[in-house]
This record gives C-alpha cells, sequence and structure tokens, in this order.
C-alpha cells in the first residue's frame, strides 16, 4: 500500500472523524443526562452546600451558572463536559496537522486517545477531560506561540491548576506532565525554577483540604437534596459518586483487594496491547525522556498512580491519562525539536500490517472498571456485540431494557 496516499487519506480523514466522535461523544453526555447517571453526570453535580467537601468545586459552579441562566443544572454538566472535549479535540488537531501522521496512526484510531469515552460507554465525561483540555491547550500554546507569549500563558494558568484539584483531587498527580511539557526543548533558569515552584503552592493546598475534608454522610444527603430541589435528583439508592464521597480508605482498598488477581491480568494485558502504539514513535519518547528531570517528574506521577490503584477500583481511566499525556506530549516532542519521525517516512505499507492495526483497535478496549465475572473484564472481544463502536449500539438496547420498567427520575 502506497504510504503517501494512506498519509493524504489519514490526513483528509482526521477532521471529520473527530468531529463525528464529538458528537458522538454529545449523544451519550445526553443519554447520561436522561438518565441522571449516578457517575458521569453525579461525579460533576458534588458541591459545597453540606460544606466544603473534595471534588465540590465544579459541582458548586454548575449549580451557579444553572441559577444566572434558569437552565437545567444537568444541561449545564453536558456544556462543561462537550466544551472540554471540544477544545482537547481541537487543538490536539492542530499539533497534528502539520505533523506526519503516519507514526501516530495507531494512536489516532486507538480505542483510548479520541474514543475512550466512545468504547467504554460508562468510563468517559469524567473531570480528567479538564486536564486532557488544559494539557492540549498548553501544549499548541508551547509549539505556536512565541516563546515569551507562551511563558505567560503558562505561569498565568498554571496557579488555576489548584481550581481542577478541587474538581478531583487525583489530578494532583498529573500535575508533573505540564511541568514537563513546560521543560522540553528548554533549559530553565533558577529564578523560573523558583517560579515553577510558586506556581505549584496553590494545588498543593488544594489538594491537602481535599483530602482533608473527604466528606461526610450528613454532607452527602445535603447534596442529594439541593440536586432533588433543583429538579435533577441523583438515585440516592445506587452506587455513585456522590454516595462515595463518605466511604473511608479502606472501603476502597477492600474493593481493589476482592479485583486484585482479575485486574492485574486484565490491566496488564490492556495496558501492552496500548503500549504497541508507541512502538512507530518509540524515537520520539526516547528522545522525550533523555532529559533526567522529565524522567523523575513521569515518574513522580506514576507512583502517584501506584497510590491511586491501591483505594480506587478504576485503574482504565488511571491507565488512558498517562496514555493521552503521553500522547500529547510526544507530539510537542516532535514540534519542538523538529523530529517529525522522518526514520519512519517509508514508500510502502504492507496491506496486511494496516489489516492487523484495523483489527487491533477494533477487538481490544480499556475498562475504566469492571467487577468480576463481567464481559467488561475481556480486554479482547471475544463476540460480535462486544467489538467496538458495535458496542456502543448494544450498550444503549441494554440500557433501555434496565431502565424501561422504571419510573421517570
Amino acid at each position: 500500500m502506497n504510504a503517501a496516499k494512506l498519509e493524504k487519506l489519514l490526513r483528509t480523514l482526521l477532521p471529520y472523524s473527530l468531529v463525528i466522535l464529538w458528537l458522538i461523544t454529545l449523544a451519550i453526555a445526553v443519554d447520561n443526562y436522561k438518565e441522571h447517571d449516578e457517575w458521569a453526570m453525579g461525579d460533576w453535580l458534588i458541591n459545597y452546600h453540606g460544606g466544603f467537601v473534595r471534588r465540590g468545586l465544579a459541582g458548586e459552579i454548575a449549580i451557579g451558572l444553572a441559577r444566572l441562566s434558569s437552565l437545567d443544572v444537568g444541561i449545564i454538566v453536558i456544556i462543561i463536559q462537550l466544551l472540554c472535549y471540544g477544545i482537547f479535540f481541537v487543538f490536539s488537531y492542530l499539533l497534528l496537522r502539520k505533523m506526519y501522521l503516519l507514526p501516530y496512526a495507531m494512536l489516532i484510531i486507538s480505542p483510548f486517545i479520541f474514543t475512550f469515552q466512545v468504547n467504554d460507554y460508562y468510563g468517559g465525561h469524567k473531570k480528567e477531560i479538564i486536564y486532557f483540555a488544559l494539557l492540549s491547550f498548553l501544549a499548541w500554546s508551547k509549539c505556536s506561540l512565541r516563546r515569551e507569549v507562551f511563558e505567560r500563558i503558562f505561569f498565568t494558568v498554571l496557579p488555576f491548576y489548584a481550581l481542577a484539584v478541587l474538581s478531583h483531587e487525583m489530578l494532583i498527580f498529573f500535575l508533573p506532565y505540564l511541568l514537563i511539557l513546560y521543560i522540553i526543548g528548554s533549559k530553565p533558569s533558577r529564578k523560573q525554577y523558583c517560579l515553577l515552584v510558586l506556581c505549584l503552592i496553590p494545588a498543593l493546598i488544594s489538594f491537602i483540604f481535599s483530602v482533608y475534608f473527604k466528606g461526610t454522610t450528613d454532607q452527602v444527603n445535603v447534596i442529594f437534596d439541593v440536586l432533588g430541589k433543583m429538579h435533577y435528583a441523583i438515585d440516592r439508592i445506587e452506587e455513585g459518586a456522590i454516595k462515595w464521597l463518605d466511604h473511608s480508605i479502606q472501603n476502597g482498598m477492600e474493593e481493589v483487594r476482592v479485583r486484585l488477581d482479575g485486574y492485574i491480568v486484565s490491566y496488564l494485558a490492556a495496558t501492552a496491547l496500548a503500549l504497541a502504539a508507541f512502538l512507530p514513535i518509540r524515537d520520539t519518547l526516547r528522545a522525550l525522556f533523555t532529559n533526567k528531570l522529565v524522567t523523575a517528574l513521569f515518574l513522580f506521577s506514576l507512583a502517584g498512580t501506584m497510590l491511586l490503584i491501591i483505594v480506587a477500583t478504576d485503574w482504565g481511566r488511571f491507565i488512558y491519562i498517562h496514555l493521552v499525556s503521553l500522547f500529547i506530549l510526544a507530539l510537542v516532542v516532535d514540534k519542538v525539536t523538529q523530529r517529525r519521525e522522518q526514520s519512519a517516512r517509508v514508500s510502502t505499507i504492507p496491506v496486511l500490517t494496516v489489516f492487523l492495526v484495523v483489527i487491533w483497535a477494533l477487538t481490544f478496549h480499556i475498562p475504566h472498571y469492571f467487577a468480576l465475572g463481567t464481559k467488561e473484564g475481556n480486554v479482547i472481544s471475544k463476540h460480535t456485540e462486544e467489538i467496538n463502536y458495535l458496542k456502543l449500539v448494544m450498550m444503549r438496547e441494554y440500557r433501555e431494557k434496565l431502565f424501561q420498567n422504571e419510573p421517570m427520575k
């Protein structure tokens, strides 16, 4: 297969594909809104009406905007979610359009960069998309704007990362990727390092407050009551993001313990399959990690993730965040250092290789979480209805059957 024609085809289809994926993401968000989903919607609606509590800032903002605009608070959440996805898609595209795309083809069509929220119906639309939007915007700024303009933007935005941490405390563990972004292709002075440290203090304070004010049963009840009064009640009976606030660390550790054996096998397999997409850009990643400080920051983020997987069961989300972060940073390395993966430019690509890549993209996924003994734990699809994208249709049908006999919420 002619590589030049394949490159042209990929370049032509990319913007249309991202628009379609954004529209599918919108459709899923609307479905979550209609069902008052306890996780995809509930996570964004945790608020401070019962007192300061971790993860409450986004909900407080959504409620404030709903009252100002007279819109349903669930609609406000959809707007925020789609805005974050839109920013991530747009700035990722702006980074990709000037790249030689073939080395990134596996990542572009993978089931975890732009399509995680499509291939794992319940796994997307969570608060890491705030981080994705910020990372992709800063990456574009670094690659497209003058150095002094980028620095002004970066040092203005970095202190406000504390707001993202107040929306979800786990985002503190991915802050090192923003620092890596700043370091790529530059040698910061002592003054700049001091400024970086100062800008990190608000995020660290936010994290400490979030850990300390983890949430109580009384606060959980107040949050449910407030949402009920706003005519967007979240089910109190089902487990969800709001109910999880008053769970102890021990509860989380026990949930992980009972799933540990199955999780290790499934997520090692999923990670190995996902990392295959980075093989064509391995030289770029090697160039990224030649800097010892970059390596140290990356390891710090991984260490934080190790803490997360001890107390939380949604391992797939944590893996997904790292994969997206490495994808964005690779684009920055290629652009800033002018690498552009010259070694990957070939005249022909075997048809069998293209076929195998498509099969790879369609038949495995990274489950954000799964209960033991369920199909979601099958990383590699075993039945037709488990094939990526087809699985989305099957899941919608399943949800319609699940809720058809229940009273309207």
